[in-house]
């Protein structure tokens, strides 16, 4: 970390999806039928905890979360201290990029899938990922997610 440079205390990575209307949704609600021209957008937001929006992305509702949180946190200034993600960001170049953008000593809670193993190789970040999936097995998945606090990514 560069001299003078303050790291973020804890940053929230998630999405939401974003309906786009058009004229003929009031046609479609009163008729009862479906509108073909309905679309969907994904909001991904990397957000500080006090509330600032470090960076944002709007997406095609099929992109993957992955490779648009590895752009997220490209746009970051200021390394991150501990960040806090829901599963679908839950993607090796994902990790690698944490470890990029993070401090050295980076706070990572982002639930593994529920098919994901533990690597006998990991470092970095990755480690970390093991680590969770290590305590899963042990206490369970609720119980980690509550000791981790893994929820607070619908803060964002």
């Amino acid at each position: 970390m560069p001299v003078g440079t303050t790291a973020l205390t804890t940053l929230v990575i998630d999405s939401t999806g974003l309906m786009i209307v058009g004229d003929g949704e009031w046609h479609s609600y009163m008729h009862r039928r479906p509108n073909k021209r309905r679309s969907w957008r994904k909001l991904h937001l990397a957000i500080r905890r006090d509330g600032f929006v470090e960076a944002s992305v709007l997406t095609e509702s099929g992109a993957d979360h992955g490779v648009v949180g590895v752009g997220l946190l490209e746009e970051l200034v200021e390394p991150v201290a501990s960040l806090r993600a829901d599963g679908a960001y839950d993607t090796r170049s994902f990790y690698t990029a944490l470890g990029r953008a993070g401090t050295p000593d980076i706070d990572i809670v982002n639930p593994p899938s529920r098919r994901a193993t533990a690597s006998i190789a990991a470092t970095g970040a990755w480690r970390q990922r093991n680590e969770a999936i290590v305590r899963i097995d042990q206490m369970g998945r609720r119980q980690w997610g509550k000791e981790a606090g893994a929820h607070q990514q619908a803060r964002a």
